[in-house]
């Protein structure tokens, strides 16, 4: 008796310590929003089952982290999440299931969802352009163009229409079907914006009036911009397709106004926004670690600039750049053989972007130089000069001063 008395208090203890779903989920989320999708999904998948909104919306995100890690079983979960979404949260996940699935090119995977929303009234701009886009890619041309048609009347001039802005960039990424459209007329600030960035053209309307993808082309492009404004507007519309473009935006205007630590805030959003595979990604890394280096957080610069040249069908420019910088940051700290390291590998694999290869080529010479091997960074120095086509710029003009010297 006396030991059955002794372990009550240790059941009501356990009792008292076993959370509610409702705890769960917070768990879950705090996760999520920290980009452990691992951990968020244990708390989802415990919380699915409850039913309700908490269980609604623990299906959706367990879908959203499938379809992040790239598995198929991203198929089954978006149209599971879609029986009941949680309210106001039906177009969200459809935008979401439509994404991956004409990302992976298995459009009719999303199109019966996409359908169904458009059917009931329900839908927003970007499910009618995805639902468009989803019948183009599967055949049916007049089916898609009603559709669209009818929906750029409605929303092309509407500054809050994510849908025009997709069709926007479509167009202009040179997407067919898109392009299949004439450019149309426009009354709306809103609208004639966009019709400028169809054409080619300046912006010419006040960013007070515009849609966000206009906004954030109009930052890109150095026009006139209030960063409040741009911030509030990618913070409101984060779940548009091009949303990380606008937080990268804003990273690089405060990386321009020395603002590193806010440059480092923006760039991090704008990775956990971007895809998450590809260009887009690697350059909201690079933009991070740059951040990161100019603050002089080396080892996680270094960390970061990895990530940009050691990822899958990594190369390029932005390889380049970033296997320059993780020497830099080496050689900022006095690690001379680490970044001669680096140094060589960009002028040895990368001098056809000759920007960063002539940089490699003068602190690779430095570096030799510091490290007491004066004759190597000599030679270092002869084979750029050889090398070199633009003899009239700063760096080279510093790398003839240097050998001059030693």
């Amino acid at each position: 008796m006396r030991i059955c008395l002794m372990i009550l208090p240790a059941l009501f203890a356990c009792a008292a310590l076993a959370e509610t779903p409702a705890e769960i989920f917070s768990n879950g989320l705090r996760y999520y929003v920290r980009g452990d999708y691992s951990a968020a999904r244990e708390m989802f998948a415990q919380t699915a089952p409850a039913g309700g909104e908490i269980g609604a919306q623990s299906k959706f995100y367990l879908a959203s982290i499938a379809a992040y890690n790239g598995e198929n079983s991203a198929y089954e979960l978006f149209p599971d999440a879609l029986k009941n979404p949680p309210k106001g949260m039906a177009n969200k996940i459809a935008a979401s299931f439509a994404n991956f699935a004409i990302a992976n090119g298995k459009p009719e995977k999303c199109l019966p969802a996409l359908s169904a929303l458009c059917e009931s009234g329900e839908s927003d701009s970007l499910a009618d352009w995805n639902c468009a886009l989803a019948l183009s890619l599967t055949g049916k041309e007049k089916q898609a163009r009603a559709l669209w048609e009818k929906s750029l009347k409605k929303y092309f001039s509407d500054p809050d229409a994510v849908g025009a802005d997709m069709f926007v960039l479509s167009y202009l990424e040179g997407d067919e079907f898109a392009k299949s459209f004439a450019i149309p007329a426009a009354q709306t600030d809103a609208g004639i914006a966009r019709a400028e960035a169809m054409k080619g053209e300046k912006i010419s309307r006040e960013q007070g009036g515009i849609s966000p993808l206009c906004q954030i082309i109009l930052a890109e492009s150095g026009g006139e911009i209030d960063a409040k404004v741009l911030a509030d507007t990618v913070y409101k519309f984060r779940d548009a397709p091009f949303a990380w473009r606008g937080s990268l935006a804003l990273s690089k205007m405060s990386f321009a106004a020395g603002k590193y630590a806010e440059a480092e805030t923006f760039a991090r959003d704008a990775a956990l926004l971007s895809p998450p595979e590809g260009e887009p990604r690697r350059r909201c890394v690079s933009a991070l670690a740059d951040a990161l280096r100019l603050q002089k957080k080396y080892s996680d610069a270094i960390f970061e600039y990895q990530k940009v040249y050691m990822a899958r069908r990594a190369g390029g420019e932005l390889s380049a750049a970033a296997i320059y910088k993780t020497g830099l940051c080496y050689y900022e700290q006095g690690d001379w053989a680490n970044a001669h390291a680096c140094f060589e590998r960009v002028y040895v694999m990368y001098f056809k972007f000759e920007y960063w290869g002539s940089r490699a080529y003068y602190y690779a010479a430095r570096a030799l130089y510091s490290l007491g091997q004066r004759r190597d960074a000599n030679a270092t120095l002869l084979e750029y000069f050889k090398r070199a086509k633009d003899r009239s710029s700063e760096i080279y003009l510093q790398a003839k001063a240097f050998y001059d010297k030693i």
